[in-house]
């Protein structure tokens, strides 16, 4: 505050949660009747550049990628492969289109999710779990999107009568207290 106060309020724009997570059944059976409904266009979310990781540094898959290749749609236990089953919901109700969208702030964060997503599944394609349509739906930029965001997430400061000040915020002075400053309010 500019006065240096310390009011607060709640902001209310939550309307719900549901944990993505298939031992939760009923809010995981919520979770799959929303993306069933080609009223959603996008998902977003924010789980660290580490969550897109399938592979270790020498190019293996890790053995959680392992484990929901296996499981397939019906039990993913990893956050991408969490998504890649909701958009198999998606595809079986009728393949809408949708964005998926990272706010992780890491480069090509959109690339990262495809290549996730692409990779979980074409493993459950040559498991026989999902159909081949399906992965082509997935790899199609014109059903799923996997746009590129940059979410700037600190605040750059700027110089402002000798003292560093966060971005937005006025340096307030009486008029004529320092040099140059006629006209501050």
């Amino acid at each position: 505050m500019p006065d240096g106060g310390m009011d607060k309020s709640v902001v209310g724009s939550v309307a719900g949660a549901l944990r993505a997570d298939p031992a939760y059944s009923e809010e995981w059976e919520r979770l799959k009747a929303i993306f069933r409904n080609p009223s959603l266009q996008l998902i977003t979310f924010t789980i660290t550049e580490k969550g897109y990781a399938l592979k270790d540094m020498n190019g293996r898959f890790l053995p959680f990628a392992e484990k929901d290749f296996a499981a397939g749609p019906v039990q993913p236990s990893s956050a991408m492969s969490k998504v890649t089953a909701l958009l198999w919901e998606r595809f079986n109700a009728g393949a809408a289109p949708m964005a998926v969208v990272s706010t992780d702030n890491c480069s090509h964060n959109g690339e990262k999710v495809r290549s996730a997503v692409t990779a979980i599944a074409e493993k459950w394609l040559e498991n026989g779990l999902v159909y081949k349509e399906f992965v082509a739906w997935v790899e199609n930029e014109d059903c799923v999107s996997f746009p590129w965001t940059m979410i700037d997430k600190i605040t750059p400061a700027h110089r402002s009568g000798g003292l560093w000040l966060p971005a937005g915020l006025r340096f307030h002075c009486r008029r004529n207290e320092r040099p140059g400053a006629e006209g501050a309010d």
